[in-house]
């Protein structure tokens, strides 16, 4: 083992057995190899090297819970994709030995302000195109509008493909807004 704090043990559908390490991340023993094999955050992408639980989603596939987040893990190519706390999972810090599947395949997690619950295809990221529409521009501290003293903007600024700045402009900024705020 890479550490002598295990703070659990799963045994996969595959017989491999997991090692959910406090602080060196996520141990297998190789059977074939009578040897311990580790995953960590600096050589493997792991968020996080304390290392809460570990359940199977798939043959090929773990989830493991973290102090930083939520890792899944594909056991098959080694790669980790990674959910931290400040995104959608979880939304809290994650207590330890809390994490559960239930037959149906929906996931249980604890934390430190309740519970959250999902299924496994929900975490897949998925692209949404929106469109973004500029709707302020400010120019050395001063907002500029269409038809304005500066001559800066000659149509709403929304339908600008182009603005030309004059060398006295020193700072600018542009806002802009989204057609979904999700």
């Amino acid at each position: 083992l890479s550490d002598n704090n295990v703070n659990q043990i799963f045994k996969d559908s595959k017989g491999n057995i997991w090692f959910a390490m406090d602080e060196t991340g996520l141990d297998v023993y190789e059977q074939g190899e009578d040897c311990f094999r580790n995953f960590n955050r600096k050589q493997n992408g792991l968020i996080s090297n304390t290392v809460y639980a570990v359940c199977e989603l798939s043959p090929d596939s773990l989830l493991i819970t973290t102090d930083k987040g939520l890792s899944v893990f594909d056991v098959s190519s080694g790669h980790f994709t990674n959910y931290q706390s400040r995104q959608a999972f979880p939304r809290f810090p994650i207590n330890k030995k809390s994490l559960f599947k239930a037959g149906n395949g929906e996931v249980f997690v604890g934390g430190m302000e309740g519970m959250l619950s999902f299924f496994p295809d929900e975490m897949e990221r998925r692209s949404i195109s929106y469109r973004i529409f500029p709707y302020r521009l400010t120019v050395n501290g001063t907002e500029i509008n269409k038809g304005d003293s500066t001559r800066i903007l000659t149509e709403e600024l929304t339908y600008v493909r182009q603005i030309v700045l004059p060398p006295s402009c020193t700072t600018f900024t542009l806002n802009y807004t989204s057609t979904d705020y999700l």
